[in-house]
């Protein structure tokens, strides 16, 4: 989100984002990218085997998965050599779609020297006058809708996020498990949830509390059930996924704290108030470290 980009940003010049290249055309993806770039960041990507996520990587070769790192494109270079690949630089057609894939990134480049760079490249492979390309680029050039501005804040606010996911799936997994695995799997900590009823829901099915579902639960509860039973013919261990999910809910905890730890910090340093800065930054520091010890375990 743009608040956890800002807060990113006071820690790291370079994003590096990781995904197959099969998945390179996501939406999600092109709109991650896009907020990266509104922020200043170099943006770069981890080009990994089709099919895997960055956890296999690393749990086949840590080492393979450190040069990948290392070696991560820059992303108009990851997405020239993808549309190159894909499509038949020599045809019309071909030329089209070339330019359609690679524009919005081009597009998005705040360095005009990169920019041009990135012109005159994909000018001589297709073979037609930089001209033509610089006047697409300034014909689209606010049509991006991936751009961050403030004013988009509360609407981006309203999009479902991987917090809410996770609650969800944990959720439905509290609900069909039994209360062994509950005791077992769920943290000591008492778990914070992003809305009033997943956190009523969590009271009402964790082994903690042994209070019975509220009648105006009820149906919340059916449908989280479904939806668990669901979850266990797919998932070979419930148990293990409900902790990992737990673990991930904590997590996310954990940097919305630093989000706005983060919020506050940026806001005393532009009044100048650098005399409380000391313990925001202490706390700042203890979170990244207990996110780092929570993302090891």
């Amino acid at each position: 989100t743009p608040d956890q980009l800002k807060v990113v940003k006071r820690l790291a010049g370079t994003m590096v984002s990781s995904f197959d290249a099969d998945a390179a055309g996501d939406s999600a993806t092109k709109r991650s990218l896009a907020l990266a770039s509104s922020f200043d960041f170099e943006r770069r990507i981890a080009h990994i085997p089709s099919g895997k996520d960055p956890a296999d990587a690393v749990l086949e070769n840590p080492e393979v998965w450190r040069a990948t790192v290392a070696d991560a494109q820059q992303v108009v270079e990851f997405y020239f050599d993808k549309a190159l690949r894909q499509f038949d630089f020599r045809s019309v057609d071909g030329k089209k779609s070339i330019s359609r894939m690679l524009l919005p990134y081009m597009r998005e480049l705040t360095n005009e020297i990169e920019k041009a760079h990135w012109v005159g490249q994909l000018a001589n492979r297709l073979q037609i006058p930089e001209a033509s390309i610089w006047k697409e680029l300034a014909v689209a050039r606010n049509e991006n809708p991936y751009q961050y501005h403030d004013a988009d804040t509360k609407q981006e606010q309203k999009i479902q996020n991987r917090r809410e996911l996770v609650e969800e799936r944990l959720l439905a997994l509290l609900s069909v498990v039994d209360e062994e695995t509950k005791r077992r799997e769920l943290p000591e900590v008492r778990l914070v949830f992003a809305s009033d009823l997943h956190q009523k829901l969590f009271d009402a099915l964790s082994v903690s509390t042994g209070q019975a579902v509220a009648p105006e639960l009820q149906n919340q509860v059916e449908l989280l059930r479904f939806k668990g039973e669901v979850l266990s013919q797919m998932t070979e261990h419930p148990g293990i996924e409900l902790r990992v999910c737990s673990r991930e809910l904590a997590k996310e905890t954990i940097r919305e704290r630093l989000v706005a730890v983060g919020i506050e910090i940026q806001k005393l340093e532009k009044e100048g108030k650098t005399e409380a800065l000391a313990p925001l930054l202490q706390n700042f520091k203890e979170l990244s470290q207990k996110l780092s010890e929570n993302s090891v375990s």
